[in-house]
């Protein structure tokens, strides 16, 4: 059974679909208070600082060029089947070829 969602972009945002069928390298980098937080008595300026010093979030890239992005809309689908990418972000990545999305229709992920 697939758990289907429509996301559409916010203000400022844009949905982003490679097409030149090349590949997108994808990560995901875990926010510094996800390593502070577990200690007791972790203090809010030390969870500030440790989101300061290594904020989370996801990344798209090709060879050197990387741009960061608010969420990989089909991160199983690029891992499991080598789908071309969607992205939600601010901007269009500045390599490939995109096109931007009215709305997005795919299966909820947890990443």
């Amino acid at each position: 059974m697939t758990n289907e969602q429509i996301i559409r972009p916010r203000p400022g945002s844009h949905i982003w679909r490679r097409t030149d069928g090349q590949f997108t390298e994808i990560g995901r980098q875990m926010s510094g208070v996800g390593y502070v937080d577990k200690f007791p008595g972790t203090t809010d300026e030390e969870l500030l600082n440790a989101e300061l010093q290594q904020p989370g979030g996801f990344t798209v890239s090709q060879g050197t060029a990387t741009t960061e992005v608010e969420k990989i809309l089909n991160w199983t689908e690029v891992i499991d089947d080598d789908d071309p990418v969607v992205i939600l972000g601010p901007q269009k990545p500045s390599f490939g070829e995109w096109e931007e999305l009215n709305e997005w229709t795919g299966r909820s992920s947890s990443v």
